[in-house]
């Protein structure tokens, strides 16, 4: 049986569904998703880039929109 390999999204990635799943006019700022990040442990930093973990972030999401 094979592992299903998880799905990384970047921050930029990030903030465009915070906007559309909140219907927002705008995204949180970068500082926000990055301390979400590190805070909830939804990822982590790789060579400068921050990769989050996709299925992580929408549950955080979906707790954090209640």
């Amino acid at each position: 049986m094979m592992k299903e390999s998880k799905v990384y999204i970047n921050t930029l990635e990030a903030r465009k569904m915070v906007k559309d799943k909140f219907l927002l006019n705008k995204a949180p700022s970068l500082p926000t998703i990055i301390t979400w990040i590190k805070e909830y442990n939804l990822g982590y930093k790789f060579v400068g880039r921050w990769k989050i973990d996709k299925e992580k972030f929408m549950e955080f999401l979906l707790k954090k929109g209640k």
